[in-house]
């Protein structure tokens, strides 16, 4: 069963139900990522800032919690998951500073480049005339690279999707 906390700015984070006693000590609020213009539901522990999923997740120091479906307001645990922090990278979503359109692709003069990034390695992928094309090179090398991480301008059925 779903429960819904209802945050700041019109925003309403979803858990399941047995996570609800857990976190409903907490005020909560939503926090806007400047990067991609998404929200969180965080909450203050003493001086730091929290964030919901980690109080339901636990990760280990080491790792972080990544949304499977890129919503960070679905607190559901079967739509996140522990990883390590390279692999929620390959997760990512577009920029909202994107001017192309699409992951792995920029306009590079009157073209487009693709480029990837994976494991601290950076793959220059070429110079393609449009952005599409570019595109679905930097597609096959993400399914490559990242595997169930990656996320995809033209994503096959059961694959991760770009939000636009």
């Amino acid at each position: 069963m779903t429960k819904e906390i209802t945050l700041t700015q019109g925003q309403v984070a979803l858990i399941d139900d047995w996570n609800l006693e857990r976190v409903s000590q907490y005020k909560w609020w939503a926090q806007k990522d400047r990067r991609t213009g998404m929200f969180y539901a965080v909450t203050k522990l003493g001086r730091q800032t929290v964030f919901l999923h980690n109080i339901i997740m636990n990760p280990p120091p080491d790792m972080e919690v990544d949304h499977i479906d890129h919503d960070r307001l679905n607190c559901h645990e079967d739509n996140m998951r522990v990883v390590s922090h390279a692999n929620n990278m390959k997760n990512r979503i577009l920029d909202r500073d994107n001017k192309s359109g699409f992951k792995g692709v920029s306009i590079f003069q009157k073209w487009y480049k693709a480029e990837i990034r994976s494991d601290g390695k950076h793959y220059y992928l070429g110079i393609f005339n449009t952005a599409e094309e570019a595109a679905h090179v930097y597609d096959d090398k993400a399914r490559e690279l990242h595997g169930e991480f990656a996320t995809l301008n033209f994503p096959l059925p059961g694959e991760q999707g770009v939000k636009r």
